[in-house]
């Protein structure tokens, strides 16, 4: 089992589907998963499948949200500070 200071999420927001992953320092794929965006639903939904991802990443294991060093969004287009996506 990788420790805390080997271990992030990568987040892959897409248009259509969120990927994401819980990685190892090395580049090793402890558990990857993709879930439908539904942008259609609104941002506050978008929000909320972002953190099911997450959870999803966490179940079984025993890995919790201690052992994870970081998390990483990509996001398509431009975001500004105040958390507003523009273009």
């Amino acid at each position: 089992m990788p420790t805390a200071d080997q271990l992030a999420v990568g987040i892959d927001l897409g248009g259509t589907s969120i990927k994401a992953g819980l990685v190892t320092r090395s580049g090793g794929v402890v558990r990857d998963l993709s879930l439908p965006t539904e942008a259609e639903r609104g941002p506050d939904h978008v929000v909320g499948q972002l953190t099911n991802a997450v959870e999803k990443l966490f179940n079984g294991d025993g890995i919790g949200r201690a052992q994870v060093l970081g998390v990483g969004i990509g996001s398509p287009g431009a975001v500004t500070l105040d958390g507003g996506s523009v273009g």
